[in-house]
């Protein structure tokens, strides 16, 4: 079944402002959206029906009927990880193959649901402006730390000088340096997260170019930076470490760095063959 919350807070702020107002009134009101007609909800949003009909299908569900099932959803899958908290990731008492299962299900819906996210106009100006750039500077702790580091690894395969920044002294020395000609590329999940944001601040000081990786849903990073590329809202805020949301941001790493590549294909392909070839000798 479709979760209408998750839905609507995705796509929130791409929505029309009568569309947003909609939107709005849904998130304050679920349950008497869920035990009202369509009637009563275009009485009490103030909209036409039409309009709720149009915003139904804009969200993807066939009807006003579809969407409070939507949203039924919501609830439920709310209360059930308000009552079992971070513990629901580990799967207590579930099988060894239902545990595979549901997670592997859950990444591959993590990236799906990321890839409906995409602004193709704006991905395409991430990989021009970083494939032009002097240096990437590529700043994430924690768990975004790994994704970091991953970025910084494929991009010293094709020569393209990048920097992984994973704490805040990093951040801090880093930010002293940075030029209009660099790039400064975000990783947090939340778009919260204290270290990232101070070093979205000072690089936006430096007149920096930022390209940050979060979720859609607002947050601080976002609203700082120049390009904005999106993972799914797919965690609940307590959790025992980033999962999904993790397997989406190096999807989206993948997919820039071999769009990056292709931009030089004859000479990507050949640093490709001398690396490799390197690495096997060494081993």
């Amino acid at each position: 079944m479709k979760n209408a919350i998750t839905r609507i807070e995705m796509i929130f702020n791409n929505l029309k402002p009568t569309q947003r107002e909609v939107a709005k009134f849904i998130l304050d009101n679920p349950n008497f959206v869920i035990n009202n007609s369509i009637q009563q909800v275009a009485q009490a949003s103030k909209k036409s029906e039409a309009t709720i009909v149009r915003f139904c299908k804009e969200l993807e569900f066939e009807g006003f009927k579809d969407l409070k099932m939507g949203i039924l959803t919501s609830l439920n899958l709310q209360k059930d990880q308000q009552q079992q908290g971070i513990y629901k990731q580990l799967l207590k008492d579930s099988t060894l193959e239902e545990s595979v299962s549901v997670i592997s299900n859950n990444n591959q819906n993590a990236i799906l649901e990321m890839v409906k996210l995409i602004d193709y106009g704006k991905l395409n100006d991430a990989i021009e402006i970083m494939y032009k750039s002097d240096a990437i500077f590529i700043a994430g702790v924690g768990a975004s730390a790994l994704v970091a580091q991953d970025f910084l690894l494929k991009c010293q395969r094709i020569d393209k000088r990048c920097e992984a920044l994973t704490d805040s002294h990093q951040m801090l020395v880093k930010s002293v340096h940075l030029k209009p000609t660099d790039i400064v590329f975000l990783v947090t999940y939340s778009g919260e997260t204290k270290e990232i944001v101070e070093f979205a601040k000072l690089a936006k000081e430096k007149g920096t170019t930022i390209i940050a990786l979060t979720t859609f849903i607002n947050n601080t990073v976002q609203s700082l930076a120049d390009i904005n590329l999106y993972v799914s809202a797919t965690e609940a805020n307590e959790r025992i470490g980033a999962t999904s949301s993790r397997i989406s941001q190096l999807n989206m790493i993948d997919i820039l760095f071999t769009c990056i590549a292709r931009k030089d294909f004859e000479k990507s392909v050949q640093l490709f063959k001398e690396t490799k070839a390197v690495i096997q000798k060494g081993v």
